[in-house]
């Protein structure tokens, strides 16, 4: 229960206003903080019914009412905010934390592609600002949640009717965002969620053949430690591609020889 700091219900006072007062209210809001406006823009998407009571409203699966950019900004704005200095991974990841629970929020309604356009924007525009961090944990574990959250709008789609699934555009894009996630982790670490693994196990032939690629592209020359690392991680991933297509020892062999 929010109260005011006279101890009033905050809540209870909204609920007496009429339509045109809280509207009056948000407007006056808004022009105090106009930096308000995106997460505003994002919180009117939200879906207005519980999991259970779904299905009661129109299917909206695979479609995207969200603007990317609302939410980018409010990405750049906990990042803005946070500053500089030790702890301010600590302040960014604090005001990352609710539109995490944003992006939970569609994929529990099954809003599959509002979910994703959530999870993958915090995610590039957080990856975007990491060099700049003295991270110790904090925005390594929202990724992880980003990419927690991803892997679940990859493995809904096989259950969901064919019209309801993301298109192939939407699948690349999907992928993308997760393989983007991979790299962070082999890279920085704090990513626990199993990327290939999911990624493995829902992928088309021609996804999987896409990806291979990606994954060739990663590879680094040299015999040093630092390419070494890299590469097992790589081969690690085709392994499993692999092998959730069903290749022979035989086969997974000539293709190592392909890396």
């Amino acid at each position: 229960m929010v109260k005011t700091h006279t101890g009033k219900d905050v809540m209870g006072q909204l609920m007496e206003k009429s339509r045109e007062e809280l509207l009056l209210l948000i407007e006056e809001l808004l022009k105090r903080q106009p930096e308000l406006e995106s997460l505003v823009e994002l919180l009117i998407e939200l879906p207005a019914s519980k999991p259970g009571q779904k299905g009661n409203q129109p299917h909206r699966s695979a479609e995207r009412t969200l603007d990317p950019s609302s939410i980018r900004s409010q990405v750049d704005l906990a990042f803005y905010n946070a500053g500089e200095g030790w702890d301010a991974p600590s302040r960014a990841a604090a005001d990352l934390d609710p539109l995490c629970d944003i992006g939970k929020s569609f994929a529990e309604a099954g809003e599959w592609a509002n979910a994703q356009v959530v999870f993958a924007t915090i995610a590039e525009e957080a990856i975007a600002q990491y060099e700049g961090l003295q991270d110790e944990g904090q925005i390594s574990w929202i990724l992880g949640e980003c990419a927690a959250g991803l892997v679940t709008c990859l493995e809904a789609q096989s259950a969901l009717p064919r019209e309801e699934r993301f298109d192939v555009s939407e699948r690349e894009e999907l992928l993308t965002a997760l393989f983007s996630l991979w790299r962070f982790g082999y890279e920085y670490g704090g990513i626990e969620t199993d990327i290939p693994g999911a990624v493995a196990d829902n992928v088309t032939e021609d996804e999987r053949t896409m990806i291979e690629g990606w994954l060739r592209e990663e590879m680094r020359q040299g015999q040093d430690f630092s390419s070494a690392w890299n590469n097992r991680y790589v081969i690690g991933f085709l392994t499993r591609l692999k092998a959730a297509a069903q290749f022979s020892d035989e086969d997974l062999l000539e293709e190592y020889r392909k890396v």
